[in-house]
């Protein structure tokens, strides 16, 4: 029958391996209606949960939003990396989130994440997190130029690069084929 690893209001699980051979599971909670949390859970080995069965709560609850579009990165040191988007009811553009948290599960930056664009729209909603060697997370997303940008963020979540994008593509965008990306 398996193991029960987030609650029963659970939307949108994503999972990715961790580096300990355990999985790092992210998801939707749906406490109440409207408020959906993105929340953290950490599976070990074997198979134990790390945290309690809600998980860590990644970002701060807004009502009459939808939270999807999960990923995941972690670095060598267990660091655990994760974005979403968020489409607020009635609003046209999406919002692009990255939070951090540690391998015991503290949160590494500002209280419901940061905030790294706010004009994804929804015919365009691929983003990419790359986690580098050097303990760095590079976020790729369609800005409001129709190209792609890009944006480094060090272990505290400040910006490594200039403020706004840096322009990775020239647009318009020929498809929403998906977006990839790997550290050299």
């Amino acid at each position: 029958n398996g193991k029960q690893v987030t609650p029963l209001t659970t939307f949108d699980c994503v999972a990715s391996e961790d580096n300990s051979g355990g999985a790092n599971i992210v998801f939707t909670n749906q406490v109440t209606n409207p408020v959906m949390r993105v929340c953290l859970q950490r599976l070990g080995f074997d198979g134990s949960l790390r945290w309690p069965l809600e998980g860590i709560q990644l970002d701060t609850a807004v009502n009459y939003a939808s939270k999807y579009s999960f990923q995941i990165v972690q670095d060598d040191k267990g660091v655990i990396t994760i974005g979403w988007l968020v489409h607020y009811n009635g609003v046209v553009t999406m919002d692009l989130f990255i939070q951090s948290a540690d391998s015991s599960g503290i949160i590494r930056w500002q209280n419901g994440g940061i905030r790294v664009s706010g004009s994804l729209k929804a015919s365009n909603e691929d983003y990419c997190l790359i986690c580098t060697k050097n303990n760095r997370v590079i976020v790729v997303y369609p800005t409001d130029r129709n190209e792609y940008g890009a944006q480094c963020f060090d272990s505290t979540g400040s910006i490594v690069w200039r403020e706004g994008s840096v322009r990775v593509s020239q647009g318009p965008f020929l498809d929403n084929a998906g977006l990839n990306g790997v550290t050299d």
